[in-house]
């Protein structure tokens, strides 16, 4: 994403803090216990917001349990999905230096 906005931190900061609010919104619906169904439609969207983003981290994480889901592994669900939201904690704290520049919160 960088790239595409040239690195111009005014415009990227409020994008990336948009990204992080709609990424912590779908780690909070994961639920690695709950239907494998659901659970693959939020780890893909994810995977896609995150791999957009340029989260790589985020997005191989995701795509894990989405294909954990696919394979109906709800074990595997299990020991995934809970590393997301540590995931997802290291990327904020990567990114906000950037996110707090733009006073964006």
């Amino acid at each position: 994403m960088g790239p595409i906005y040239k690195w111009d931190m005014e415009r990227l900061g409020p994008i990336l803090a948009a990204f992080l609010d709609d990424a912590a919104s779908k780690v909070a619906k994961l639920d690695a216990g709950g239907d494998l169904a659901v659970l693959r439609n939020i780890a893909h969207s994810l995977k896609g917001t995150a791999n957009t983003a340029g989260a790589v981290r985020l997005g191989r994480l995701a795509a894990d349990i989405e294909n954990t889901a696919i394979a109906g592994n709800q074990d595997g669900a299990a020991m995934l999905v809970p590393l997301m939201p540590i995931t997802l904690a290291e990327l904020q704290a990567a990114l906000a230096p950037i996110v707090s520049r733009t006073g964006v919160s």
